[in-house]
């Protein structure tokens, strides 16, 4: 007896067991389940194209294909088939069956808009007449697009009222009154938060200043653009609010580490003068500092015995609250002790909406022999001359990126073209003779332009490529005056500056991994094909680079690996020759 009521509750354990098992199987069967859509009804076969493709479509809940079916139920009436109907829908396994009446298409004869307050000589509306008609879709299409122009105008409660309708034969024909309503113009800008930012400097980036007539499209902007400033982010989506015929606009912004510090220092002894120099690379960039959306960038950099190079910038925006901004330039070089050049840029910039803008500048270049005794002796012109360039000429920059730092996809260009005068200087130290045959004063021109495009390639892959090319016209070359490449920002894999060219045409290509903004691994493979050219020499070739490079942003800064290698000419590649750059760029 004890025996049989063990095996009677062995039993029933089990049983119980299989059941849960049971359950446990058919739900994980029901939450993989597949289910299909089919169309049926008299009029699915003109449509046969969707018909396919949606058979081939899988649904895994039932939320998903109803939702589908509505879908197509709208998909049919924008089409033009007004009566569109849902006869009946059944399930028989995992197939769903939707019965449709289409019935026949629908289009407009004529619609005849009356506009009850015309706002002046621009957009009054349409007229459409026709034997043909036009399509229904076309007809709704325009009604939008009518009311998105009075939005943009001033007049974001404008309304369209159709009447008078009638159909005949599958043609519809009717009035429309289009009510502009009340008129709207913009206010103020409130800004919320703990952003250091000038009101003005907003109101210019965003091409929202009050007394200007609203515009939906400039405030549906607002957060594409103010992402496109690396100093400020949002807290949350603007608002609006709206009365007595204006607008205002709340901005929720809030202060982002934007400025940044890289620099190394040490001492070397100078095998001339047996004293202790200096050297090392500072960079420095210092942005919004007086709130005005301005931008300071400091470059010095001296890795070589009696050479060093400065660079200056300086940029300012909306300039006395106009689109005017000024942009600076000052570069100076020094190549140990043969020649210094420096470089001065004044440039009048026309900022348009956001970022892209048109700049006009003048420039002044000039080079001088610093040590020119031992030219004394010389039959020919040596390889460098002292000389001085006016030249005038404009910028244009075109910006459509997702985001500034570790863009997913977009385009970012510049063209930069100048033409003027170059004029050589005669050196005391060289005879009259060598300068007999050269022409002193002659024309130049130069052009550059930088491409850059953003491919997303899956959520987290991103192929980028760029081009860069330099171009410079001139009678007279000398080595002081030509352009000068290799390094981490034109061709990695090579020491800085360490090509000179009259003319350059170079590509940059990444595959980049990128799983947040601030962090991205990446593979790279530069080339690059120059040309040099000093007084009758030329000379070209076709330098490459490759490897890989990777940055994150750790703590208060970002940091950065890269390990390349170059190849030039007919050399094979040499490991021991890697250029490895490892840094950390402090953000405060």
């Amino acid at each position: 007896m004890k025996l049989y009521n063990i095996n009677i509750l062995f039993l029933f354990r089990i049983s119980l067991l299989l059941i849960l098992l049971l359950a446990i199987s058919t739900s994980l069967l029901s939450q993989n389940k597949v289910y299909h859509l089919k169309l049926v009804g008299r009029e699915i076969s003109s449509f046969r194209k969707q018909a396919k493709q949606i058979k081939r479509h899988h649904f895994n809940d039932d939320k998903t294909l109803n939702f589908k079916v509505q879908q197509l139920k709208s998909y049919f009436i924008e089409k033009g088939y007004l009566e569109t109907n849902i006869d009946s829908i059944y399930k028989i396994s995992d197939t769903l069956y939707a019965f449709f009446h289409i019935g026949k298409p629908y289009v407009w004869k004529d619609l005849n808009l009356v506009v009850d307050k015309p706002i002046g000589g621009e957009y009054l509306g349409f007229n459409f007449k026709g034997s043909k008609g036009f399509s229904f879709k076309d007809g709704t299409d325009e009604q939008s697009v009518i009311l998105d122009y009075y939005s943009n105008h001033g007049y974001p409660f404008a309304t369209l009222t159709l009447s008078d309708i009638k159909i005949t034969d599958g043609e519809i024909s009717g009035n429309g009154l289009l009510s502009p309503n009340q008129r709207i113009v913009w206010d103020s800008i409130l800004i919320k938060g703990n952003a250091l930012i000038h009101s003005k400097f907003i109101e210019n980036h965003l091409g929202i200043k009050p007394g200007q007539v609203y515009c939906e499209e400039k405030f549906e902007a607002i957060s594409q653009l103010i992402s496109k400033l690396d100093f400020i982010s949002e807290i949350k989506p603007s608002e609006l609010e709206f009365f007595d015929g204006v607008a205002k606009v709340h901005h929720y912004l809030k202060k982002q580490s934007a400025n940044r510090f890289d620099g190394i220092i040490g001492f070397q002894n100078n095998k001339e003068t047996n004293q202790l120099e200096l050297t090392g690379e500072v960079d420095l960039d210092l942005v919004n500092s007086f709130h005005r959306g301005e931008h300071i960038q400091f470059n010095w950099r001296k890795l070589e015995e009696s050479s060093q190079n400065l660079k200056v910038d300086f940029h300012y925006p909306y300039i006395f609250n106009s689109k005017l901004g000024t942009d600076l330039s000052f570069q100076l070089m020094k190549q140990d002790s043969t020649y210094v050049n420096t470089n001065l840029r004044l440039g009048l910039n026309f900022q348009q909406t956001g970022t892209s803008g048109v700049c006009l500048f003048y420039q002044l270049k000039s080079s001088n022999l610093i040590s020119s005794k031992h030219f004394a002796g010389l039959t020919v012109l040596p390889d460098f001359a002292d000389s001085k360039s006016n030249l005038l000429g404009f910028q244009y920059e075109y910006e459509k990126l997702d985001r500034r730092y570790n863009p997913l996809e977009g385009w970012h260009w510049i063209l930069d073209l100048s033409g003027g005068e170059n004029k050589i200087k005669r050196n005391v130290n060289m005879p009259d003779e060598l300068y007999k045959n050269i022409d002193l004063k002659t024309k130049i021109f130069e052009g550059r332009l930088s491409l850059k495009n953003y491919i997303p390639l899956g959520s987290k892959l991103v192929y980028h490529w760029q081009v860069m090319a330099a171009w410079m016209e001139r009678v007279n070359y000398f080595e002081n005056d030509l352009y000068r490449l290799g390094g981490m920002k034109t061709i990695r894999g090579f020491n800085e500056d360490s090509f000179r060219a009259s003319k350059y045409a170079l590509t940059r290509q990444e595959f980049q991994f990128v799983p947040s903004q601030h962090t991205s691994i990446y593979l790279f493979y530069d080339l690059a094909w120059y040309e040099q050219e000093i007084q009758e020499k030329i000379m070209s070739d076709h330098p490459m680079g490759y490897g890989f490079g990777l940055n994150f942003f750790a703590g208060s800064g970002l940091f950065t690996l890269n390990y390349a290698l170059g190849k030039q000419g007919e050399q094979s590649t040499d490991l021991k020759s890697a250029k490895i750059h490892f840094g950390f760029i402090a953000k405060f």
